[in-house]
């Protein structure tokens, strides 16, 4: 992590202002002191402060090689205990945060400082079941969308700090109480105005959490909540380090979830907007609404051909990855059990190279099996079905209840995901126009013969004359076509294609059968367009759903 503290930076929000009376407000004072960037320095500061003056910890920023400190009385916080930790990766810092939430600490604000991060943490009023962790530019608007996102799904932001020239904010998931309002109060390096504007601000509400400081400016979030009757939920249970137990003895029974998925799928290939109202929780259809906006209709398609990859969380709760393998896009969907049943909880539609490589761009424009090295398509789609279902498989695997964002910065980085959705919109319209193409170009004249004529012989079961036709057909498809009816043939949909003036493959689903595809493959005889073979394909997903227990 980059040293950070000579970042200009220019946060413009508008102030909101909502009146509310706050108890044992009447002598609050925001107060600052800054130390040595030394944990047991800035220890022995916050318990000299806290026994003769009654302050508490809420902010601390990093500048000048200095540890700066913001403390308010604690009859705001109501604050027993606090505590400050360092790390020096990614990996500790988000393990530190489980560790400390598990054992009812809220971490509350962040500084970065060189290779080092410190979090402040509390245990006060306001108490936590999880945490995010986000990422953006350093402009007003991408932070603000950032957070507004996560708000939007019941989060309060807290922390804030510069890391490696981007702007990172810690938001927390409460228990006992809910966001009212949210800003970043935008200051100059005055004390004196400093204090001013935001004891103004506490006296209406508003509670001091992350702090920014740099030469010329400061930067405070600021929250209001509103006090609920909801008991604290059991962090450790949450978020703490119990692992996964055997499905196979739960309501989670991969048949089980099979039927719920199946089902969601189904009324999203006829009216997607409802499928998320049937079957997503509030927090969930809350992200589903920004995919709904940005792929539309396309999300009929997508439906039409999607594969299920499971990783199991526990005993109530699987995360279930509906890839589509022609556009090469995955929707994670995070299921839980409760007293409604099976609901939809969090949601994430993503391309499929943003999982296999580990989020990190850069994103091909295209879907990987038209460009794969591999030339012939069915074995370019079973491979990169492959690669995208163990990858699934090896991010998801370590994640804890409700903690799957964690397992990828990236799912936190709201600005990197509103990208990768428009990418995914581009591939499935990409997609789709590539079939419309396939009907209305005269290039493609004599493969839409071949095509019809094939299809009508299928729709009407007549299997044998198509069977004697595509002579290399090898005999477990040919087995399988002879014992298929006619209604699955008249109930599969096109899929994809990849034609050129000799060839052509033509892909369809296989209705009721979410990992089995029908390849026909066309190609010239005698000047004309002949089927030459039909590849019944059987995708190498993951064996969960056919009864394998992970």
């Amino acid at each position: 992590m980059k040293k950070t503290s000579s970042v200009s930076i220019r946060l413009l929000f508008c102030l909101i202002c909502l009146m509310i009376s706050v108890s044992n407000i009447s002598a609050a004072e925001l107060v600052y002191h800054d130390y040595r960037v030394n944990t047991d320095e800035i220890a022995k500061g916050i318990k000299r402060l806290s026994s003769e003056q009654g302050l508490i910890p809420v902010g601390l920023t990093a500048v000048g090689g200095r540890m700066h400190v913001q403390s308010v009385p604690n009859s705001i916080i109501g604050a027993t205990a606090w505590q400050i930790a360092t790390y020096k990766s990614v990996d500790s810092f988000f393990a530190g945060l489980d560790e400390h939430v598990a054992e009812g600490f809220t971490p509350i604000d962040l500084a970065a400082s060189g290779e080092m991060l410190m979090v402040l943490y509390l245990k006060m009023n306001i108490k936590t079941k999880g945490w995010k962790w986000i990422a953006t530019k350093i402009d007003g608007q991408a932070v603000a969308d950032g957070i507004s996102k996560f708000v939007r799904q019941g989060y309060i932001p807290v922390g804030m700090t510069i890391v490696s020239d981007a702007f990172g904010v810690l938001l927390i998931e409460p228990t006992n109480c809910k966001l009212q309002q949210w800003q970043i109060g935008v200051y100059s390096r005055n004390v004196k105005e400093i204090k001013t504007n935001v004891n103004k601000a506490i006296k209406a509400g508003f509670i001091p959490f992350g702090l920014i400081l740099n030469e010329t400016n400061s930067n405070i979030m600021l929250v209001q909540v509103e006090m609920t009757d909801a008991k604290p939920a059991d962090n450790a249970a949450k978020t703490g380090p119990a692992r996964k137990t055997d499905p196979t003895r739960s309501l989670m029974r991969p048949e089980k979830l099979l039927v719920e998925v199946s089902s969601f799928i189904e009324l999203m290939r006829a009216n997607p907007e409802a499928a998320g109202n049937l079957f997503m929780a509030v927090e969930a259809e809350v992200v589903y609404a920004d995919i709904l906006k940005v792929c539309g209709p396309g999300l009929k398609y997508f439906a039409h051909g999607v594969i299920p990859f499971l990783s199991y969380q526990s005993d109530s709760e699987a995360l279930i990855g509906l890839y589509h393998p022609w556009s090469d896009t995955l929707m994670i969907t995070r299921w839980c059990l409760n007293d409604a049943g099976l609901l939809i909880y969090d949601v994430e539609l993503v391309t499929g190279d943003f999982i296999r490589q580990a989020g990190e761009p850069p994103y091909e424009i295209s879907p990987e099996w038209l460009i794969s090295e591999e030339k012939f398509p069915p074995a370019a789609l079973r491979k990169v079905t492959r690669d995208t279902s163990a990858a699934f498989v090896s991010v998801f695997a370590k994640a804890y209840p409700g903690n799957w964002r964690h397992e990828l910065i990236p799912l936190r980085n709201p600005e990197l995901l509103s990208a990768n959705l428009v990418l995914v919109a581009t591939r499935i319209s990409s997609s789709i126009k590539a079939l419309e193409k396939l009907f209305k170009s005269s290039e493609n004249a004599g493969l839409v013969t071949a095509l019809g004529s094939t299809m009508s012989k299928l729709h009407a079961g007549d299997f044998a004359p198509v069977l004697k036709q595509a002579a290399n057909t090898s005999k477990a498809s040919s087995t399988l076509v002879e014992k298929s009816s006619a209604e699955f043939w008249q109930r599969s949909q096109l899929m994809a294609l990849r034609c050129d003036s000799s060839s052509g493959f033509i892909f369809l689903n296989a209705p009721g059968v979410p990992w089995m595809f029908s390849c026909l493959y066309f190609e010239k005889q005698a000047g004309n367009m002949g089927l030459s073979n039909i590849e019944i394909l059987d995708f190498p997903v993951q064996d969960a759903f056919k009864g394998v227990n992970q």
